[in-house]
């Protein structure tokens, strides 16, 4: 499986550079969550590397605010050892993706 995720990662990479996160919407609804789900079966230092193409598609709206709330999170909790929790008692993705960026020491 580790291979696997390898070889995913080696593709994904060279999606996001070659094109950058699509700005579309696939026809099929399981091809939307590809680049995601590669993403969130890497370890840290490969989902360090995918974070600037998620970020940019965040910014530029090709890449939804929970799903990049998740993303940060995958981040945050292997760094930290736990999962982000908001300083806040509602959840507001824009205001938590600021903190964990701050966190994390990301941007």
């Amino acid at each position: 499986m580790k291979q696997q995720d390898m070889k995913n990662f080696e593709v994904a990479i060279y999606y996001l550079k070659k094109h950058g996160y699509p700005s579309f919407s696939f026809q099929d609804p399981f091809a939307e969550y590809g680049i995601m789900a590669v993403a969130r079966h890497q370890n840290l230092k490969r989902k360090l590397k995918l974070q600037p193409y998620f970020y940019k598609a965040y910014k530029k709206s090709h890449l939804t605010s929970d799903n990049y709330y998740e993303f940060l999170n995958e981040i945050y909790k292997d760094k930290f050892g736990k999962r982000y929790s908001s300083k806040s008692d509602v959840i507001n993705y824009k205001h938590s993706i600021e903190e964990m960026l701050d966190d994390l020491e990301l941007q």
